[in-house]
């Protein structure tokens, strides 16, 4: 990586990856120009990326993919907005490299706000949002979904949050991935609301609790869904920290891939719900080492109902093919757990560098009991075999300036 900053606040950087695999692996480049340039009163910015995947299958040809991202925006006053638009063509991938859920987009968005930063009444500031997403595939280059959305925060002159959001995908949503054989599945008319609390991390206790809930407009459809996190923490002192997280997502009624017969995707309406627990202790020893204790279980089940859909190419589904749980040939149900604790230590040995050591216990689970509760899938999930990890990893800042003081020390001095 290769960055430089200029003209106060603005910088381009230049970054190149490379996965080299022995025998017939594949092997996979990426290179990316990136670019945040903001003039001189700090009023305005131009935020862009342009980026090239290249993967080389052995023994035949390779594919470059390019992706972009462009967002224009005023970033000084009460007043601010944007402009966005990010792309991505069917061959860009650097899943060798990290994560990328998903290419084929020519994506749309801009957002508006009124921003405050002066005390006023009980409010240390607020501000007031809007936004929408209009979305199309890059390949065909066709319509996929739109959605709008505004939203309300605020801090106190007590330093406690809170806030409310509203978003919605009013009309025909055409979904071209969950088919997985590039047809669209058309929903329409979503709608949810929700709102946050988070008081003073200063405080010895402090908590955050945020809660959502939503549904879909349709004939035909009966989806809702709801979503409630519950986040205390306790700081005992400048040093030690205690963080629990609970998180709750139940969906009734919502219609996915369930699985595939005769080259035909089959679909389902299904429940669905996932718990979280995690529980996190933190220790600094002083402000360059400190260690870390981590749990975390999650647990997701999808129960389908017995009826199923064929989709059609209009992108609306049938029962009229017949498709049962009982005469399809895997079970879609889905009963998904994972454990895992982990123990870190770092330590900060010079100004941007780190030593860190990781030590990770795991356990993992995937079957079709969607019927278990959560006992039970938790004596299931102990039976499996457990995985353990052990990292150690060097993170070394170079100093450029420095670095020419060292090869040139008579300039340096003079």
């Amino acid at each position: 990586m290769v960055d430089q900053q200029f003209n106060g606040n603005s910088s381009v950087s230049l970054i190149n990856t490379n996965v080299l695999r022995e025998g017939h692996f594949r092997d996979a480049n990426a290179t990316a120009l990136v670019a945040n340039i903001i003039n001189k009163r700090n009023t305005y910015s131009v935020a862009t990326d342009l980026r090239m995947s290249n993967v080389n299958y052995q023994n035949t040809n390779s594919e470059t993919g390019f992706s972009s991202y462009l967002k224009l925006a005023k970033i000084h006053g009460n007043l601010r907005y944007s402009l966005e638009h990010s792309f991505a063509d069917t061959k860009f991938d650097i899943n060798d490299l990290g994560l990328l859920l998903r290419n084929n987009y020519n994506n749309f968005s801009s957002d508006i706000s009124y921003q405050t930063f002066e005390p006023s009444g009980n409010l240390n500031n607020y501000s007031v949002s809007t936004y929408f997403n209009y979305n199309r595939l890059a390949k065909p280059n066709v319509y996929a979904q739109f959605n709008l959305g505004a939203s309300y925060q605020a801090t106190t002159t007590n330093l406690d949050g809170f806030g409310f959001n509203l978003s919605a995908e009013p009309g025909k949503q055409n979904d071209y991935f969950e088919s997985r054989d590039g047809r669209p599945f058309i929903y329409e008319n979503y709608t949810s609301a929700g709102g946050w609390i988070s008081s003073n991390y200063n405080r010895i206790f402090a908590f955050d609790f945020r809660v959502n809930a939503g549904s879909m407009f349709e004939d035909g459809r009966d989806l809702f869904n709801y979503d409630i996190e519950v986040e205390p923490r306790l700081r005992l002192n400048d040093k030690l920290l205690f963080i629990y997280q609970f998180y709750y997502d139940f969906t009734n009624g919502g219609r996915g891939f369930a699985t595939q017969e005769d080259n035909q995707p089959i679909f389902g309406e299904r429940n669905r719900q996932i718990i979280t627990n995690s529980v996190s202790v933190n220790y600094a020893f002083n402000p360059y080492k400190s260690i870390a204790l981590s749990f975390r279980h999650y647990w997701d089940t999808v129960k389908y109902d017995d009826d199923l859909f064929t989709l059609l190419d209009s992108g609306r589904l049938t029962t009229a093919s017949g498709y049962t749980l009982d005469n399809i040939s895997s079970d879609p149900d889905i009963n998904f757990s994972t454990w895992n604790i982990d123990l870190s230590y770092s330590w900060q040995f010079a100004p941007g560098s780190f030593l860190t050591a990781l030590y990770r216990n795991q356990l993992f689970n995937l079957d079709t009991l969607a019927e278990y509760n959560y006992s039970e899938s938790v004596d299931t999930l102990f039976e499996q075999p457990m995985q353990h990890t052990l990292s150690v990893r060097l993170q070394y800042f170079i100093d450029f300036n420095g670095m020419k003081s060292i090869f040139n020390p008579n300039k340096s001095d003079s």
